[in-house]
This record gives C-alpha cells, sequence and structure tokens, in this order.
C-alpha cells in the first residue's frame, strides 16, 4: 500500500519550533517517544481521510493508522526512542550493545504475526543525540559515558548501528532517515523500517 504521507513531512513542524525546544527539554528527564507518536497523530488528523489512534497498553500496537470511511487499518506502528549513546554502545565499550536492535526485531516479529493485511507494518527508532552533555541526564549524565570521545563519534556509530546492524537483525530495510533539529545541541534522528516485500 502506498501511504499518502511521509514521517519527515509529518515531523518536520518540529524543527527549531516551541514544541521542538519543548522536547528537548523533555528528554533529558524521560523517553520521548509517546510524545513524538502525539506529534504524528497530530499531523495524520489534518488529513481529511485518516485518522491515528494511540495504543497504550502492554501488548497493543503503539500507533495505528486508519481510513475514516471504513475503519481499515492503512498503517501499524510500532516506535521506540533511545540516545545516540545507546545504539553507540560499541564504540563506548558499554553493555547490551545490542538492546535496540532486539527490541526492534521484537516488534517486527509481533507485527509478522498478525493476520494478513495490505496495511504497512512499520517500526520506527527515534535517537536524540545532543552535542553537548546536560549535567541533569537521567540516563547519561554529564556524558561521562562518551569519555574522550567526540560528539560526532557518537553519532557516527549511532548512525552506522542504526542503518546498518538493525536493517540485519530485524529484517527489514531503512525506508526514510532523517534528522529533525529540537534545539540548540539536541538533534533528533529518525530511522523508519519496513520488511522488503512491503517497502516502497
Amino acid at each position: 500500500m502506498r501511504l499518502p504521507y511521509c514521517y519527515e513531512q509529518l515531523l518536520s513542524r518540529l524543527e527549531d519550533s516551541t514544541s521542538g525546544r519543548r522536547l528537548a527539554l523533555l528528554s533529558v528527564h524521560t523517553k520521548i517517544e509517546k510524545f513524538l507518536l502525539a506529534e504524528v497523530l497530530f499531523s495524520v488528523a489534518k488529513l481529511r481521510d485518516f485518522e491515528c489512534v494511540l495504543e497504550d497498553r502492554p501488548g497493543r500496537r503503539d500507533l495505528t493508522v486508519r481510513r475514516r470511511s471504513d475503519g481499515s487499518l492503512v498503517e501499524w506502528v510500532e516506535a521506540k526512542m533511545c540516545y545516540s549513546d545507546c545504539v553507540a554502545r560499541l564504540l563506548t565499550n558499554k553493555g547490551n550493545a545490542d538492546e535496540y536492535s532486539a527490541l526492534l526485531a521484537s516488534d517486527a516479529k509481533k507485527q509478522r504475526t498478525a493476520p494478513r493485511s495490505t496495511a504497512e507494518l512499520t517500526t520506527i527508532l527515534f535517537v536524540v543525540h545532543r552535542t553537548e552533555p546536560h549535567a541533569k541526564h537521567k540516563y547519561y549524565p554529564g556524558f561521562s559515558n562518551r569519555g574522550e570521545l567526540p560528539a560526532i563519534r557518537i553519532l557516527r556509530e549511532a548512525r552506522r548501528y542504526c542503518t546498518k546492524a538493525i536493517p540485519e537483525k530485524t529484517g527489514r530495510r531503512v525506508v526514510e532517515d532523517f534528522r529533525v533539529t529540537l534545539a540548540r545541541h539536541t538533534v533528533l534522528h529518525c530511522f523508519v523500517y519496513r520488511d522488503q516485500r512491503l517497502a516502497r
């Protein structure tokens, strides 16, 4: 099925905006995938023929897009959010380096067990990259985990992992790869994956 939207289009309104700056600040304290999916929902709501639902319960879908006319499923989305440091662990020598490829592979497996339909089955990884440390960062205070590594090396490794390791582990390919500047020192990198047979 060919979708009438892409995620870069749906999230572009965050680029250096008040909403983007809020999300950048919030990302220091908590993971923001539900807030990003809410932005997607808000953007899809502007498309007259489609509606989104956030299904925020264990075992349910993260987000669905349906046709307003008949309720048919257009897209099922499973999303995760992490920090660039989470997907650069091979470089920083931290444990659980393959955590996110395993999580996205699990999401893809869950989607593949659903009854066959023409709906797109999509997994998304939102990767927040900070170029400067933040002393009160909940997960990486001051980014001491980086040691002497510059932020650009962390980003390069994160991008390599998201474009090479995750597709290998999940059996999906990257169908969208874009970035949105949320605020000074904070950039959101978005990786959208789909199965080969469904990718456009």
